[in-house]
């Protein structure tokens, strides 16, 4: 699991401290960011945890300037259980388990190598979608990713072929 934050830039600031606090422990510095810094990727989270994390500006006759800024996020795990399976010629039907704090779950749909478009949206149970309108014996990828206000689990990629076309 990781997060990655993004900031925009202090007036008059030289750097960034970034401290994390998490799992019950006090704050610790992670990184000193330079100036022109934008983001920081922090990797290695534990999922359904709770992170508070802490930006402060830095300049070499200040400790700390300007605003803090706290943010409190909490990792999100992926869907478990996650099955796509062909019921019909044009026709594939997902579904999945519950996820700890997620609110709700996006699909997302690509053919071959094709980029992956937004399918909807599924807000509680039965946790389950279907995808209709497909052409027979056609390999699609689905790709579900839990979300809530700050956070989006990394995604579960599964596929399914659809059935051969009724012959009369």
């Amino acid at each position: 699991m990781y997060l990655k934050a993004t900031t925009s830039q202090v007036k008059e600031a030289q750097g960034y401290s970034l401290e994390r606090k998490g799992g019950g422990s006090d704050f610790e510095k992670i990184t000193t960011l330079g100036a022109d810094a934008g983001s920081y990727v922090d990797e290695g989270l534990q999922s359904s945890l709770p992170y508070t994390y802490r930006l402060k500006s830095v300049r070499a006759d200040l400790a700390s300037f300007g605003k803090e800024i706290t943010v409190t996020i909490t990792i999100l795990e992926n869907s478990s259980n996650v099955t796509a399976v062909a019921t019909a010629p044009d026709k594939i039907e997902l579904s999945w388990s519950a996820t700890a704090f997620a609110q709700w779950y996006v699909i997302e749909q690509a053919v071959g190598t094709e980029d992956f478009k937004r399918l909807g949206r599924r807000y509680d149970a039965p946790f389950t979608f279907t995808s209709t309108k497909l052409q027979p014996n056609t390999t699609y990828r689905y790709r579900l990713t839990a979300q809530n206000s700050s956070a989006i689990s990394s995604g579960v990629e599964v596929s399914a072929t659809t059935l051969p076309p009724v012959i009369d």
